[in-house]
């Protein structure tokens, strides 16, 4: 796909995403985006998943993504490796940990900064979604 066509292909593919954050996909595509998780650790990134993850090697499957280009994604997370994810990497060995939509990553960037260590934490790689975040979001001020 030409990088000038994404922004139209995105907007037929999630309708219901505003105009901006369509933009915003498109632009982190093509300029080959990455976010680091903490300002002070720069051990992990998000970057865009730009394949499903469907070549094996060893135990990962082979996914592209922006910035790193390959990425290796663990079994328990490959189903929910689709494009325009948000996959959160450890830089060094490449291997996915946890599948966000660009939605819940927005909202997570936006106004929910504190909860990135604990997502770090998190343990077993996974897919968070929204619902995922609001139990997180829940279970993290009862503890406060």
């Amino acid at each position: 796909m030409k990088k000038r066509n994404i922004k139209d292909f995105l907007k037929k593919k999630f309708g219901r995403m505003s105009d901006r954050e369509i933009t915003d996909l498109a632009e982190a595509i093509k300029n080959d985006k990455f976010w680091y998780v903490l300002p002070d650790n720069k051990q992990f990134i998000f970057v865009v998943a730009l394949s499903r993850a469907r070549i094996k090697e060893a135990n990962f499957y082979i996914a592209k993504a922006t910035y790193l280009k390959q990425i290796y994604i663990p079994r328990e997370i490959k189903e929910f490796v689709r494009r325009f994810m948000i996959i959160l990497v450890e830089k060094d060995t490449k291997i996915g940990k946890l599948v966000l939509s660009w939605k819940t990553f927005l909202y997570l960037m936006s106004s929910k900064k504190h909860l990135l260590p604990l997502i770090l934490n998190l343990g077993t790689p996974r897919k968070i979604s929204r619902k995922d975040l609001s139990k997180l979001i829940e279970n993290y001020e009862q503890k406060r």
